[in-house]
């Protein structure tokens, strides 16, 4: 009989569950692997591929034997009985191949059973090799030995789950092995899996479309929910009965737990089920390349009131800073920003959520202006910056073992253990509240020593083993030199980004007009204004395209300085000013070659190349066009408020060009026969003092205004002032 087949000649067959066309049947060979051959083709031509009978599926081989069978002269019986015996085998083939995988996907206690019928059998195929005796015998004779206990080489867990045996038994156990596989001898009563499970709501594809549906549009519900949706679109005989219901609900969610947790808990799912084979700091090549910054999701009741915790976390090196705040707002940033700027350097790009206080007006205005790239990342995307929301974990859940009162890991205390965990879990659980008996001070004080002592020398497996402080150093890095420049492009601005329009009274701000002489040259523009921390009644003005320093304005109402004083100086001002201009124009209009130019760019280019050359290639100096005009305010600040600069002994080309600006008023300096207010006798005292009229101050005008002084926070260091002046 004939065992290979052409593709063409199977196509004319027409057999049962085959493809019609030579090409498709070679096709579906090649994809399950049929067993093939090639062969020259009658006449010289290509070689051709046969497909043997054994590769066909089953009822193609049953119909492909029977054609060729039939009206054939011999042993035509004995060939079907082959047939047969070929088909049973092959089918039982198909049914152990099957059992083997289904016994890869059984539970625990299933498989446990499993293995314990199959050492039995085991045990069964060694003696008869041994010993010889029919089948029959020798399984009643095993059934015997093993419920004595008498077989050495079966293993203690079997006697274990399996107690006595019968010869029956064990050749049930047989047939069922060599019928349909391993999977046979998993027990089938009892409880099902839920691999297994099918009930009349699988039966029903409109009931199970309804009830997936409600389990969509809330994951939660319960199957009383789900039982009145099916009462109100369904006939009463179709609907399963509650706990049929109750039991679907627990087979989907047990085999859809990821579909489940995805449409009831997206972020849940993120960090359990998302794939992450890439790491998250890939592209992280330097220090402070990258910051992330988040606040936690619960508030810390401390015993001085509600407050919260904002953290950042350096990417390459996992350098880290908390901070202690009132609430979660875009000052507390700065203030932490500023913080970690003044100890870790400036970093390049920061990475933040979009809650409004870190997408604030004054972010915007700062971050650009210390030319950090501001990163926005999607709404309910934690993972987008994983190495903070990482860090507020391991910190809630340290942060139990430092805590005073805490007693330790102790089996007897487990309430209070299981209280802590709590602790920690909503610590990172939004609109929670946790409780910690300490103040604010110590609380701060907790926080940076636990960063700065503990989780900053602990080896990290992302750090390929070392720890913050090692990853770190030696690192080079880009600082500010000017303190005051970064303290003032961090101060607060009125309205939150600081923009105000300059009128001809001044700058108005909540109903306060702030003035300065150099104002009147910007009437009509629209300036930055950001107020001075130390004293409410100045603003540091900026203005024009890259925000160069314009000056420092003053509000007559909280300064007391003198209005009409404030008019003549402006006017002064503002006609030299425009004098000035117009020079400049005229100067620009007369000019007729460009020889000056070019020198000016070798001599710009000349002295860019020697500062480059002068730069040190460890620590490099970071400046923008913002902290150029903050670092002029701050000396703008120091001309014009005497007493503190001359605590800090400014040179005397300085003073003298203090005592100069007071000189151009051109009038003589007297003693006024009364005082306005304090404020008034304490603005006459400098400006005799720096005027070189020390003269006319009395010891009581020195007392008065030491204390004024104190009282404006400005220190009794400014007695120094009185011994120069003197």
């Amino acid at each position: 009989m004939r065992d290979w087949f052409a593709a063409s000649e199977l196509s004319e067959m027409g057999l049962p569950d085959m493809p019609k066309r030579p090409h498709h049947i070679i096709r579906k060979a090649t994809r399950e692997g049929w067993k093939s051959r090639e062969v020259p083709t009658p006449g010289g031509g290509p070689m051709r591929r046969e497909l043997h009978i054994s590769s066909l599926p089953i009822p193609a081989q049953a119909e492909l034997m029977d054609k060729l069978l039939r009206g054939t002269p011999g042993h035509i019986e004995s060939q079907r009985i082959k047939l047969r015996q070929r088909l049973e085998e092959r089918a039982r083939q198909v049914r152990r191949e099957a059992g083997m995988a289904e016994a890869a996907r059984l539970d625990a206690r299933s498989r446990a059973q499993m293995d314990a019928r199959l050492d039995i059998l085991y045990n069964v195929e060694q003696l008869q090799r041994e010993t010889g005796l029919p089948m029959y015998k020798l399984v009643e004779h095993v059934a015997t030995l093993y419920n004595s206990r008498a077989i050495d080489g079966i293993e203690a867990t079997t006697y274990e789950l399996i107690g006595e045996v019968s010869g029956r038994t064990i050749q049930r156990w047989r047939k069922a092995l060599d019928e349909h596989g391993p999977s046979a001898l998993a027990p089938r009563h009892g409880k099902r899996s839920a691999r297994d499970y099918r009930s009349l709501i699988d039966e029903d594809d409109e009931l199970r479309a309804v009830v997936l549906g409600m389990i969509h549009d809330n994951p939660h519900v319960s199957a009383t929910h789900i039982m009145r949706g099916l009462r109100a679109r369904f006939e009463r005989e179709r609907i399963p009965s509650k706990r049929t219901i109750q039991r679907y609900i627990q087979v989907w969610s047990k085999q859809k737990a990821q579909l489940k947790t995805y449409i009831s808990n997206p972020d849940q799912w993120r960090g359990r089920y998302r794939a992450a084979y890439g790491s998250a700091s890939d592209g992280i090549v330097r220090l402070n390349q990258r910051w992330e910054l988040d606040s936690t999701p619960a508030d810390v009741m401390l015993t001085d009131g509600r407050h919260a915790i904002i953290g950042m976390i350096d990417v390459y090196s996992r350098r880290t800073k908390l901070h202690v705040v009132r609430t979660s707002t875009s000052a507390g940033i700065i203030s932490l920003l500023r913080r970690a700027i003044s100890s870790y350097g400036m970093p390049e790009t920061v990475a933040t959520d979009q809650g409004k206080d870190y997408v604030s007006k004054a972010m915007k205005r700062v971050l650009p202006s210390l030319g950090i790239e501001h990163l926005e990342m999607p709404p309910f995307s934690p993972d987008k910056k994983p190495f903070i929301e990482r860090f507020f974990r391991t910190f809630s859940h340290d942060l139990v073992e430092i805590l005073p009162g805490f007693i330790g890991h102790n089996v007897a205390e487990r309430q209070d253990i299981e209280a802590r965990r709590s602790f920690a879990e909503r610590m990172m659980k939004k609109g929670e509240t946790v409780e910690i008996e300490l103040d604010v001070e110590a609380f701060q004080e907790l926080c940076d020593r636990w960063c700065d002592d503990i989780y900053a020398h602990e080896s990290h497996a992302g750090l390929d083993g070392r720890t913050p402080f090692q990853a770190a150093a030696g690192q080079p890095t880009r600082r500010v030199e000017d303190d005051r420049a970064l303290d003032l492009l961090l101060s607060s601005a009125p309205g939150g980004d600081g923009l105000k329009t300059v009128t001809k009274k001044g700058i108005r701000i909540q109903g306060l007009y702030y003035m300065a002489p150099e104002l009147s040259a910007h009437a009509g523009e629209q300036v930055l204004c950001l107020y001075d921390e130390a004293d409410a009644g100045r603003l540091y003005v900026f203005g024009g395209i890259d925000a160069a320093f314009i000056c420092i304005a003053e509000c007559p109402d909280i300064t007391g300085i003198s209005r009409q004083q404030l008019a003549i100086e402006a006017r002064r001002y503002h006609e030299r000013h425009m004098r000035e201009q117009r020079a400049e124009l005229k100067a620009v209009s007369k000019r007729t070659s460009t020889a000056d130019i070019w020198r000016e760019i070798v001599d710009t280019n000349a002295a860019t190349a020697a500062k480059m050359r002068s730069m040190d290639g460890a620590q490099e100096t970071h400046e923008t066009d913002a902290l150029s005009a903050a670092s002029a305010a701050a000396d703008a600040r120091e001309a014009m408020d005497a007493p503190r600069e001359l605590r800090r002994e400014n040179p005397p080309e300085v003073q003298a060009r203090i005592r100069a600006l007071y000189a151009e008023q051109n009038k003589p300096f007297e003693r006024p026969q009364y005082w306005d207010n304090a404020a008034h006798r304490f603005r006459w005292v400098k400006e005799a003092a720096l005027g070189g009229h020390g003269a006319l101050i009395t010891e009581a005008d020195w007392d008065f205004y030491h204390d004024y002084a104190d009282d404006l926070g400005l220190g009794p260091e400014d007695r120094v002032m009185q011994r120069q002046a003197k």
